[in-house]
């Protein structure tokens, strides 16, 4: 199999990142007490992802979990 060229990657990364960040600055201007659909899956996202790492941390994960860069609260 032979490798696209590295612009190719670059390409595809910056447009995934610009996609997220578009979502998210969407989903969090339109913050409420009653979540709507994007913010439900943003935190349901959110939450997955705290479990995951929470649970490759194992025992006292909690303690370094800030060093994930995730940003969840303990």
């Amino acid at each position: 199999m032979e490798l696209l060229p590295w612009t190719t990657y670059a390409f595809y990364i910056l447009l995934t990142s610009v996609l997220l960040l578009a979502f998210g600055a969407y989903a969090a201007s339109k913050r409420a007490l009653v979540p709507g659909r994007a913010q439900g899956f943003v935190e349901w996202v959110m939450d997955y992802l705290k479990e995951i790492f929470l649970g490759a941390l194992g025992p006292g994960g909690n303690q370094r979990q800030p060093l994930t860069g995730a940003g969840f609260q303990p």
